[in-house]
């Protein structure tokens, strides 16, 4: 749209953009009604996408105006946590900022509406943009790799900055296929990759910053930790899985209306180009095997093997720290769960006389046989759910991160998968775990890891997440680590304390260490506990108030993915672990193995529900009921 009405110039004809039409109220001439375009408009394709919108407006200086958008999507509850319309103004101020007063949803003849003044800059020929969040178009990607691509350009220093075509969109767009590596080490098979990916839904901007911001510390030359990274890992990266949507200013779809998140299984590589290309780099790195060339990997080829080989000694099975939560959960003090994965009840009532080498015996979850205790902690699946390939420590596929943003869910969080077996259960959450311990803004509390969750079926369009990246890659490869991170558009339910690093002030130390001690204090409901020296200030309170997110909070929890891998193989050099509660990477494992499998209280989460999860973290009574009546077999 380019068009001029009454005073006002508004247009959306450029790359990302999306207005469809503009009435002028007739009682007020600074009012308007304004229309979006659903993806696909006036194709065979079209649908009922409608929440994305981005446009421009020019009109008189410090005019107060009003603007109705009058066919959005329902996203009442996202604008009930204080999500606001994202503002810029050209070319005075660049940098998007979210509007000042509150927008006001109303629904009109069975639509939502949602409305909001703005007053127009005060400076002449200014132009101020509105978007429904943080836009990162296709031409901002193509100019942010050109300028790496020039930065790199000499093949110099000990950083590899590969760009190449993974393929042509529908549309002939290009696709980006990005690697990062130690110079020298692209073509060694002797490192494991770790892919990630973004925009598969177009109008899921978040996606982009946290990349970027993974990119951006993994490409830092002067961070011991990035250098890390680098010599440890090879990084592939596909920015933007559908730039036509992006272009197009789509929310969801794809040029055909086509959701890419659900082809991964049954995927037709004329119709989905871009899905298929990625598929296939993903199956060839996995039937690659991690073949030790040098010695330069032993540390992370003996981290990796060890993750398989559980310690069974009781004697290991020990946690005497306190679990701090936001003061917005709650204990319901009998059955409890988390995030799909259900626990048995530890009220004093019933004893569970299940030593840990039992429940961490490893056994294969194909059914729940006799004797197969570890097969009640979980929502057991059907075993056509299974996947399809066996785990591997031969994969050179170490992990696989698909980068989404999130409507009605509050905070940043993962959905993975659901093993039957307890080992790969406890590595699928062990990232999660970390990233939260490194992050003020992942949420780990809000992940989602439930058997449910890898078959439900959308309300949008009848597909199953099935055909997800997260499930199918899972299923297909055999590793645990395949995540989707969702990222709530607008703010999440807490932040985290973090630990500090070993360079700050007043260090935290872990409590085996000679200087340490411990503090507990009681506060309200919430016991908090943490080990400090006596000499610095001691970290009372373990969640801090939300705020809303900027481009910056999601570049964060990017730089958070990078440390947080690095924790998982021990060779971050300035982890914030050792100050932690947890000591270390296997402290941390360990405290999963503890709450997972039921040997201690976890608490009800009051997670928010979403169409994606609804009451997923809910107790099952039947299976709970289930888990104790084998119990008392044993």
């Amino acid at each position: 749209m380019n068009e001029t009405i009454g005073s006002f110039h508004f247009h959306s004809d450029f790359d990302s953009g999306n207005l469809a039409k503009v009435v002028i109220n007739e009682k007020n001439d600074n009012e308007f009604h304004l229309w979006t375009l659903p993806d696909c408009a006036n194709t065979p394709y079209e649908n009922g996408n409608r929440t994305w919108f981005y446009f421009g407006v020019k009109g008189p200086c410090d005019t107060v105006v009003k603007f109705n958008i009058m066919n959005l999507n329902r996203q009442a509850k996202l604008y009930s946590q204080g999500m606001k319309p994202l503002f810029k103004v050209h070319p005075h101020q660049e940098q998007w900022e979210r509007i000042k007063d509150k927008p006001i949803c109303s629904m009109e003849d069975q639509s939502f509406v949602l409305s909001f003044k703005f007053t127009m800059p005060s400076q002449e020929n200014s132009t101020v943009y509105f978007a429904f969040c943080y836009p990162y178009s296709y031409s901002d990607l193509l100019f942010d790799l050109d300028t790496l691509d020039t930065r790199f350009s000499a093949k110099e220093g000990n950083i590899y900055f590969g760009r190449e075509l993974l393929c042509n969109s529908l549309d002939q767009r290009r696709v980006d296929l990005v690697t990062v590596t130690r110079n020298g080490d692209e073509n060694r098979r002797d490192k494991p990759v770790v892919f990630v990916s973004a925009r598969v839904h177009p109008g899921e901007t978040p996606s982009s910053f946290v990349l970027n911001g993974f990119l951006d510390f993994i490409l830092k030359e002067d961070d011991i930790r990035a250098q890390k990274l680098r010599e440890n890992f090879i990084f592939l990266l596909v920015p933007m899985l559908n730039p036509d949507g992006v272009y197009r200013g789509h929310y969801r779809t794809d040029s055909r209306g086509v959701n890419l998140n659900r082809v991964y299984l049954e995927t037709d590589a004329i119709l989905h180009p871009t899905i298929a290309a990625t598929k296939q780099l993903l199956l060839d790195l996995a039937k690659e095997e991690l073949v030790m060339e040098t010695n330069s990997m032993s540390t992370l080829e003996k981290k990796v093997k060890e993750t398989l080989l559980v310690q069974t000694d009781d004697s290991n099975c020990k946690d005497d720290s306190v679990t701090l939560w936001p003061l917005s959960f709650k204990d319901d003090g009998g059955r409890t769960n988390f995030a799909g994965l259900q626990f048995p009840n530890t009220s004093d009532e019933t004893t569970l006389s299940l030593s840990s080498s039992t429940i961490l015996s490893g056994s294969t979850l194909e059914g729940a046989e006799e004797g197969d205790v570890s097969a009640q902690y979980f929502d057991v699946a059907p075993a056509t759910s299974c996947p399809a390939a066996a785990p591997s420590t031969k994969s050179r596929l170490f992990a696989y991160i698909d980068l989404h943003g999130h409507a009605s869910k509050r905070g940043i969080f993962i959905y993975g998968n659901h093993f039957k077996d307890a080992n790969q259960q406890v590595e699928c959450l062990l990232l999660p775990k970390l990233i939260s311990l490194n992050s003020q803004h992942f949420d780990f509390w809000a992940c989602n890891f439930s058997e449910k969750n890898m078959r439900q079926r959308d309300k949008r369009d009848g597909l199953s997440k099935e055909g997800s990246g997260r499930v199918a890659v899972s299923k297909l490869t055999g590793i645990p680590r395949s995540y989707t991170l969702e990222c709530n558009y607008n703010t999440g339910r807490m932040r985290n304390i973090l630990s500090p690093l070993p360079t700050d002030k007043f260090p935290l130390f872990h409590a085996t260490t000679g200087d340490a001690k411990d503090e507990e204090r009681l506060d309200g409901s919430t016991l908090s506990r943490r080990r400090t020296v006596s000499a610095g200030p001691s970290l009372t309170d373990a969640f801090a108030p939300p705020v809303p997110y900027s481009e910056q909070s999601f570049k964060e929890v990017g730089e958070a993915i990078g440390v947080s891998l690095l924790d998982l193989i021990g060779a971050n050099p300035m982890s914030r672990l050792p100050q932690s509660t947890y000591g270390d990477v296997d402290g941390a494992r360990q405290w999963i193995r503890l709450h997972c499998l039921g040997q201690r209280r976890f608490p009800f989460v009051e997670a928010d529900a979403d169409e994606e999860s609804t009451c997923s973290h809910l107790p099952s009574s039947s299976t709970t009921s289930n888990f104790l009546q084998q119990v008392t077999t044993v």
